[in-house]
């Protein structure tokens, strides 16, 4: 039956090209539009700095389902330490600074802010991620010391003692001597700052003009009786997915689930990132649609057509005696070896045009091929099951006729 099949559509190559060919662009277009889309949000994936674990709470005077703001006070920090295995709360300081040219901006962290990651600010994406922080050298403090100890980034050391493991040596600051017990990588911020420096045409004049930055501890910060600003708390569980972090979160603040601008996870900020481009997303989900609707009509008609053209084929067939069934099995196994050649070249040819626009474009990097092979293998199932539900129903209808109609001159 498959010899005879190809026999006959190799008789009849010309017409089974010419009737597919909208099958054919159909199924590159779609194929090529939900690669395109997939490859855009792997590119905005890659470009936020978010650590994929965390969970930021920020404090906010206001919001559509808290009316009254959001504040972070100590009690409630006190409560998300007793829930989660790892927990940072993080302020910025502006009344302690380093002594010595260079700008050292410090932050007063919880003993956590290694394991939980730290805000920061993204120039790049013009909004505000959470950096995870590699320890290089020596240790983080106990939790809650009041001793004068800081850790610092790499920045920092290189900048102030010209070398990187610093550990030991003394930080002086306005409020006194501070020993380093610590450092860590640097963030991306100082990086970004002299980037953009740069592309702004402005003369990079000096090093310590860039803030490096450099971390204490709360109770150190208390004795000091100074104030804090931009309160933060990030949070990080093993055990729990970032979803189960934020629900557990509403939970213990009682706040509404539909509540979704307090707690931040790297999904949200892809998921901003992707609305702020909605109307390109649109553009490609009602492509696709328009594009769908009109295969499953080229599907129709080439059914239909094939069906008269292989008009008096039937015919013979039922006068040596093959039965409606028998004629039903060899018209479906026929369409399905058709949609099968069909969709696969389809999707062949399209991976070939997606690997060429991607390495021009310079998005190869973005292109997920694991998600290509799974894309492929659907297109052509769906493609096949599709043109297969269609040729079933017409052959329903029309195989059921009476002998002479098949005789019959066209």
């Amino acid at each position: 039956m498959l010899l005879h099949i190809l026999k006959r559509i190799k008789s009849n190559l010309k017409i089974f090209i010419f009737s597919y060919i909208l099958f054919f662009v159909t199924i590159m277009v779609i194929f090529l539009l939900i690669m395109f889309r997939s490859v855009s949000i792997n590119k905005i994936d890659s470009g936020i700095i978010f650590y994929k674990n965390a969970v930021r709470v920020e404090e906010m005077n206001q919001t559509q389902y808290l009316p009254q703001g959001f504040e972070i006070t100590k009690e409630k920090v006190k409560k998300v330490e007793n829930e989660f295995q790892y927990v940072n709360h993080m302020q910025s300081s502006f009344d302690l600074w380093a002594k010595g040219r260079q700008n050292v901006s410090f932050y007063v962290v919880s003993e956590d802010f290694i394991n939980t990651g730290v805000k920061i600010y993204d120039h790049e994406q013009a909004d505000e991620g959470v950096q995870k922080l590699e320890l290089l050298y020596g240790n983080k403090w106990d939790k809650d010391t009041i001793e004068p100890v800081t850790i610092v980034d790499l920045d920092t050391a290189m900048l102030l003692f010209g070398y990187e493991n610093v550990v030991g040596q003394m930080l002086s600051t306005n409020y006194g001597d501070l020993e380093i017990v610590g450092v860590v990588s640097n963030t991306i911020e100082r990086e970004q700052s002299i980037e953009l420096a740069k592309k702004r045409g402005e003369e990079i004049i000096a090093d310590y003009l860039y803030t490096t930055h450099a971390y204490v501890s709360h109770g150190y910060y208390d004795t000091l009786n100074l104030p804090t600003y931009n309160n933060d708390v990030i949070i990080s569980d093993e055990n729990m997915t970032p979803e189960e972090i934020k629900y557990k979160l509403k939970e213990i603040f009682d706040i509404p689930l539909k509540e979704n601008e307090i707690f931040i996870s790297r999904e949200d900020m892809i998921y901003k990132n992707i609305i702020s481009r909605k109307i390109f997303f649109q553009i490609i989900i009602s492509v696709i649609s328009v594009f769908s609707i009109l295969g499953c009509l080229n599907l129709i008609n080439i059914t239909l057509y094939t069906f008269k053209i292989n008009k008096k084929n039937t015919g013979i067939y039922k006068i040596i005696g093959y039965k409606d069934k028998q004629i039903m099995g060899l018209s479906i196994f026929e369409n399905f070896i058709k949609s099968l050649i069909c969709s696969v070249i389809s999707v062949l040819l399209s991976i070939i045009i997606l690997l060429f626009v991607s390495l021009i474009s310079g998005t190869l990097k973005f292109v997920n091929f694991k998600y290509v092979i799974l894309l492929s293998f659907s297109l052509v199932v769906i493609f096949v099951l599709v043109s297969s539900l269609i040729n079933i129903i017409i052959s329903c209808i029309s195989i059921k006729k009476p002998i002479d109609f098949y005789m019959e001159e066209d």
